[in-house]
């Protein structure tokens, strides 16, 4: 006989007992241990073996949502995906994501490009990360982060009047995304078709804060793209210069 919510609710396992469970239907049952807690179950077959997916606890899923999952799992399992292992793999995406945000990985590329810096510069350079773009950025999963999200740093670090800096993050920004492309963290640098129309001159670029581009070479000195004209002619940047990184260390790192 299915549950009911009153069922759910008077659930009980008596102290010194095994787990007591409750079916509902559909492979679907609430499991009561002896400390008090309600768990969950769905139990179903797979490659012919017994399996169990763990759903979550009473009241917190109520018995409506639990079977609401019941019925995803059983849509997965008909498709031929098995809901434990795709669970598994969910979690899984989720911790490599959180261990690839745009912290940790400047911090990597930091590592292998402070060798080609003076010590004084790189210390400048991570202060410089550390107080203006870690705070808005650093949490981000890389993957996740949106030209929109790069503005919105710039700016604020623009509000105080600090133009070169907001300018120098963004460039930064931006090699850390070339980085993470080489290295196929991410697919895609989120800044770069907005730099090349800054570059170009074509369009007001949004990445590029008002006043930023003036005549046609101020525009080609504030391209984010490391490498530009105003590279070749020595005017470097503050930034990570990934070229140079790929040459002394990228071929060591793939």
């Amino acid at each position: 006989m299915p549950l009911t919510d009153a069922t759910c609710k008077n659930a009980r396992c008596p102290e010194g007992k095994a787990p007591e469970r409750y079916a509902d239907s559909g492979g679907l049952y609430l499991e009561a241990i002896p400390v008090g807690g309600k768990h969950w179950r769905w139990k179903y077959r797979i490659g012919g073996k017994e399996k169990r997916l763990a759903i979550g606890t009473y009241p917190a899923v109520t018995l409506a949502q639990a079977r609401q999952a019941r019925d995803e799992a059983r849509k997965k399992l008909l498709d031929g995906v098995d809901p434990v292992q795709s669970k598994l793999d969910a979690r899984l995406v989720v911790r490599v994501r959180m261990g690839t945000t745009f912290e940790a990985v400047t911090r990597v590329c930091f590592e292998h490009w402070r060798g080609l810096k003076t010590a004084r510069h790189a210390e400048y350079v991570m202060r410089r990360l550390e107080a203006d773009v870690f705070p808005a950025l650093g949490n981000k999963p890389i993957a996740d982060i949106t030209v929109p999200q790069l503005l919105a740093m710039a700016k604020a670090i623009e509000s105080r009047g600090a133009l070169d800096i907001a300018k120098r993050a963004l460039q930064t920004c931006n090699q850390v995304f070339r980085y993470a492309v080489a290295h196929g963290i991410i697919e895609r640098n989120p800044g770069a078709g907005e730099a090349r129309g800054c570059a170009q001159g074509a369009q007001e670029d949004e990445l590029c804060p008002p006043g930023w581009q003036g005549s046609a070479n101020a525009a080609a000195q504030d391209r984010l793209l490391p490498g530009h004209a105003a590279h070749a002619a020595g005017n470097a940047t503050d930034g990570f210069d990934l070229r140079a990184h790929r040459r002394a260390d990228c071929g060591a790192l793939g």
